[in-house]
């Protein structure tokens, strides 16, 4: 286990046996995932705004997949809602400093991955499209044959229709700083061209699909390693969501229904009480699970969170799912406590 050099460790109001005691458990669950091939390496950060406890391998760069698409979604929430920002701001203040990524490259990126989901065969209409992915949980299957895919940036325009009321004004202010030409965002519906396009899939959801009908896709190639993504958490947290809570929620979770496990990339615990963390507190928390491991949530009013990365690329990818999900609930159940402690 590593502390980062220029802060100071979280504090423990039940003094040092107890702090250590969720670490010490950490360190042991995951060092025994590793070695019994669960996954290859594993990262972690434990935060609050001046305070960070980092272990496992931290200066290796692991794949940030699906985590784009919650970053994302913040930048297009700050377009939204700031519609004169300029987008150095945005890139400056959402996007975190690696890889010379910026918004653009992020919504624009394809993925390639191979078909799966049945799904325009059930569009009747555009708008069903933010209530089908609001209502369904995306399964993903880990031997690389069949993906969800990302397409939940083909429905930001949808979900700015839906905000404002104002499709072509609020779509041109927001996407054209990014370059990006509304003649090649507008979604077609099933009947509208699906069936006819130049390389596409009928009646499927697949990342081809995605970049042809709307140019705009979730993953972007990113990778970071555990230092640079704790330090744009909190950036993110000071400078942004905690103050913009309930435009967060509003503008994600307030529509959706009340089985709803899964947002543009935003992890929600539901109505229900369903979360991957039995102890994850569901009032001010946001995150990303990753169905690899990558995960990542913050809560606004405890001013820190959590990050866990298991997705190497650098020698493949390989999961075993069903432990991953224990994996991940104690691990966050471990960071949690440490948090309020």
């Amino acid at each position: 286990m590593k502390y980062k050099n220029n802060r100071t460790r979280l504090k423990s109001s039940s003094g040092e046996n107890n702090t250590m005691k969720y670490i010490s458990s950490i360190d042991k669950l995951l060092k025994t995932c590793t070695k019994n091939g669960i996954f290859p390496d594993y990262g972690y950060s434990i935060f609050k705004l001046d305070n960070i406890i980092e272990g496992g391998n931290i200066k290796i760069f692991f794949d940030i997949a699906s985590v784009t698409k919650p970053i994302a979604s913040l930048c297009l929430l700050h377009l939204v809602t700031n519609p004169d920002a300029p987008i150095s701001e945005i890139d400056e203040r959402f996007v975190p400093p690696l890889g010379n990524k910026s918004l653009s490259s992020i919504l624009r990126h394809e993925a390639g991955f191979v078909p799966w989901i049945d799904f325009f065969k059930y569009v009747k209409k555009p708008l069903d499209i933010i209530d089908f992915l609001n209502t369904s949980e995306l399964i993903y299957d880990v031997n690389l044959e069949n993906n969800y895919s990302d397409i939940g940036y083909i429905i930001a325009g949808i979900l700015l229709d839906r905000l404002t009321g104002n499709w072509h004004d609020w779509l041109n202010k927001v996407l054209l700083k990014l370059y990006i030409p509304e003649s090649q965002y507008i979604f077609y519906t099933a009947n509208d061209g699906i069936s006819h396009a130049k390389n596409g899939y009928e009646n499927r959801i697949n990342d081809d699909n995605a970049f042809f009908f709307g140019k705009l896709c979730a993953h972007a190639g990113l990778y970071s390693n555990i230092s640079l993504m704790s330090e744009f958490l909190i950036s993110l947290i000071s400078n942004y969501t905690a103050g913009n809570h309930r435009k967060i929620y509003d503008y994600y979770f307030k529509k959706s229904s009340d089985t709803a496990r899964f947002t543009c990339g935003l992890d929600t615990p539901s109505i229900n009480g369903y979360t991957s963390a039995p102890l994850w507190p569901i009032e001010n928390t946001f995150g990303h699970l990753g169905f690899s491991g990558t995960a990542f949530w913050f809560n606004t009013q405890l001013q820190g969170g959590a990050i866990l990365f298991t997705n190497r690329c650098a020698n493949g990818t390989y999961w075993k799912m069903d432990e991953m999900k224990k994996v991940r609930s104690e691990f966050f159940r471990n960071a949690y406590l440490q948090l309020v402690s």
